[in-house]
Parts: structure tokens; sequence; C-alpha cells
């Protein structure tokens, strides 16, 4: 049993041993778009005691590929008020929604040693972003507003990545960077390479809740964000330049569900982070209190304070 009563387990190892205990709780954990959501859900109705269901849902889900029927015995919570509305839109009982948490402990080693990226130039400002590209994520969208961006500053500014951007790239690119792939670096080094930067770029267009703009905000490092939910569940209003979205498109996601898709100005995000870039060395004084925006309250999203919620519920 691991500390506050959790214990890490994938479901088909949990179905495969041959002396299950019945008493043991099991949380199921999925966007609605796997497969395998749906699968453990049967398999663990079959076979017990699955006592809450944590699902994640970026807009309508398809009834027809996710039953809410499959989840009437759960007890069912959302990762965002966000993903509730989405779900109980779609048929749902969500008995309440609990956001993702952190590992303070590990933040805080990351905020003492960050990555160090050399600046081209004196004045100039690091942006990072880690996370997927795809559907979700629209990369040319953001690129496009961190190339205007770049013009407008004299390429004072450089975008560093762990994803998958390189697609995305054109050969004249400068000072845009793939530095590794998403989900082949150690979890410690993705921390310190967030901490090396001196924002955070999320330009998504959908999320279901975006632990990265969380971590970012543990490490004390002000975003330029879209003005979306669920970003603003979590984000104080002063840790951000705030890009406004003109209107929200319903796209389809591999069948299974629809992507509430929030539309931006490019030219408007290219404003908002060129502003970015000057608060960082014309205004220090106002960048450092974005800062500390950031890390207001952050100790009630340490996994030890979050997660108790679900030990509650199991009780």
């Amino acid at each position: 049993m691991a500390e506050n009563g959790f214990q890490p387990i994938l479901a088909k190892k949990y179905l495969t041993q041959k002396h299950r205990d019945p008493n043991q709780n099991v949380i199921i954990f999925g966007s609605m778009i796997s497969h395998n959501t749906k699968r453990h859900a049967q398999l663990f109705s079959f076979y017990g005691p699955t006592r809450i269901a944590y699902l994640v849902a970026e807009g309508p889900v398809d009834q027809n590929f996710h039953p809410p029927s499959l989840y009437s015995r759960y007890i069912t919570i959302a990762n965002s008020e966000f993903s509730k509305a989405n779900l109980e839109a779609s048929g749902f009982r969500v008995d309440g929604y609990i956001h993702h948490a952190i590992d303070l402990d590990l933040i805080r080693k990351a905020r003492t040693d960050p990555m160090k990226f050399d600046r081209p130039k004196e004045r100039f400002t690091w942006f990072v972003y880690t996370a997927q590209t795809g559907v979700r994520k629209h990369p040319e969208t953001f690129l496009e507003a961190f190339r205007i961006a770049q013009r407008k500053t004299d390429y004072s500014i450089g975008l560093m990545a762990i994803s998958a951007l390189e697609p995305y790239l054109k050969p004249d690119d400068k000072h845009i960077i793939n530095h590794a792939r998403f989900g082949t670096l150690p979890y410690d080094y993705v921390l310190r390479f967030i901490a090396g930067g001196d924002y955070y770029l999320h330009l998504t267009k959908s999320e279901s809740f975006g632990l990265p703009a969380l971590e970012a905000r543990a490490l004390g490092k002000p975003l330029v964000a879209v003005r979306m939910p669920p970003t603003t569940e979590f984000i104080p209003e002063g840790g951000a330049f705030w890009v406004p979205f003109k209107e929200v498109k319903a796209v389809g996601g591999y069948g299974f569900m629809e992507f509430l898709i929030h539309e931006y100005d490019v030219k408007e995000a290219a404003d908002m982070i060129v502003q970015a870039h000057e608060t960082r060395w014309k205004y220090n004084s106002e960048y450092e209190d974005m800062r500390q925006k950031q890390l207001e309250r952050i100790e009630e999203y340490h996994y030890k304070n979050l997660y108790k919620q679900f030990a509650d519920l199991m009780k």
C-alpha cells in the first residue's frame, strides 16, 4: 500500500493477478477517446471492485462509443469543471471534479536546478513548450503567432520544445528548437526544462486540463495562454498574458468524441508574446510579480493534499 493508500497499477496487470485482493479499490483513469478506458470499465464492471472512474473529456462524447451506463455503478469524477460539463452534456452522471495534481517535492528540486539555455543575445527571452501535437494543440497556429512576434522583436525571443514540432517547422526558422520528443525524457528532466525557460507557451486550443500549464505555475513561470476553460480554472488571473478566443468550434476527434476548439487571432497572440518579452526585460518587477502570483496557494495542488479527496471517497 503506497502513501495515502494509493498504488498505481495497470488494469491488465490487476486483471491477470491470480489472487486479487477482493477489498482492493481501483480507479479507472482515462480520456474518453481511449479504447482502453471503455474496455477497462467493462472488465472491471465484471470483476470488481471498481469504485471510482476518473474521466477526461475535451468535448461532447459519442454515447455509442462510450455509453454512460458503463459508469452507472461508479463514483464518476472529472478532471476539471470543463470536463464535467462535457460529460454531463453527453448524458453522464458526474459526482464532482478533482483537478490533476503535482509532486511539489520534485518541483522544488527542479526550481533549484533549472536547465540552462544559452541566450543568443542580451535580453533574449526563452519560451518553452512541453506537450504533444495534434488536433487539440494546433502547433501550426501558435508557431505562426510566434514567428510574427519574433519579427516584431528582431528575433529576441526563442521557443524551446519537448514535443514533435519537426513537421511544422520551416527551413528558415530561427531560435525555434524541438529539443526532444515528448515522452522520451525522465519526468525530473522535463521539470528542469520548464524551469529553465522565462515563460510557458500555452496557446493550445483544446484541453481537458493541461497539466504542463500547472507544472509551469508550480515552477513560477508565467504563461502566454488562451483565456479558455479549463486553463482559467487553475491559472491565476495575474499569472498569464491572456489571449482571448473568438469562437468555439466542435471538431471530430478520432470518431469517439468532439473536441471543443477555441479559435484565437494569431496577431493578438503575437502581441501578447511581444508584451511578455518586453515585461521580462523592461518591467522586471512586474515579471517577478507574475511569478509570485503563480506560486500563491500552489500547495493545494500537491498530490498529498489534492488526491486525499479520492481516499475520502473510498471510505
